[in-house]
């Protein structure tokens, strides 16, 4: 345990010469999540203001029931789009529409909000919440990130640390990129942490449970797609 500890204070020492990954930590708006059916970057632009004010009303209620009015005190929209089918082109479109919400109608438009926000320990977050015309979500699971209303994170050294000490299936020595984001799939905040390339090209991930800090995820990849989408053109 002590050889450990000693280990990774001299791996911190050597990240803190450099840069550090947690001064460059990629949040959603960096983010290619290739498990969303419908790309935020894909989607077109959209200005706040010309959402209904009802429509904005019934969202804060709604985020509001989901969570508590604390949370929502202190959220800030960093970007809107669009999701709108007469805007898509067939390769923007994961499948055939239209997509239906939870009671089974057709959707066929959609605000994606960009929320900002930060953890109890003030680390910052980004999250996104697809808002029906209606002002509900299309989605609760968005948000199922939440424990009992609180956004518990650990810090980004927090996570580092889990990352370069966690020896199970292959150890990470050189740390190329950091992000944070909400893993869909695994229903939690996750911190990835992506090695530099080695010499045959492979880049080994970890990825940690943001609420408790244990790695619940080891990937070995040859590639890793950050914010490489292009914005979709509006107007001429």
């Amino acid at each position: 345990m002590r050889a450990i500890f000693i280990l990774t204070l001299a791996i911190l020492a050597t990240l803190a010469k450099a840069q550090s990954p947690c001064d460059k930590v990629l949040l959603y708006d960096k983010l290619f999540a290739s498990y969303e059916e419908f790309h935020f970057k894909s989607l077109r632009r959209f200005n706040i203001h010309n959402i209904p004010d009802s429509t904005l009303l019934n969202m804060k209620n709604e985020i509001i029931n989901l969570s508590s009015a604390y949370f929502f005190s202190v959220l800030k929209i960093k970007e809107v789009r669009l999701y709108d089918t007469s805007n898509l082109t067939p390769s923007s479109n994961r499948r055939l529409f239209p997509i239906y919400d939870k009671d089974s109608n057709p959707v066929y438009t959609f605000y994606a909000i960009l929320f900002e926000t930060k953890a109890i320990n003030g680390t910052p977050f980004l999250f996104r919440l697809d808002i029906l015309k209606n002002g509900k979500l299309l989605d609760e699971g968005q948000i199922h990130f939440l424990t009992q209303g609180e956004l518990q994170i650990i810090t980004c050294d927090q996570a580092l640390t889990a990352a370069l000490t966690d020896s199970v299936q292959f150890k990470i020595r050189s740390v190329k990129n950091m992000s944070l984001a909400y893993d869909q799939i695994d229903k939690m905040i996750s911190w990835s942490i992506y090695s530099n390339e080695d010499p045959i090209g492979n880049i080994y991930i970890k990825r940690i449970n943001a609420a408790n800090g244990k790695p619940y995820a080891r990937i070995i990849t040859k590639m890793i797609t950050t914010d490489s989408v292009k914005d979709v053109k509006v107007g001429p």
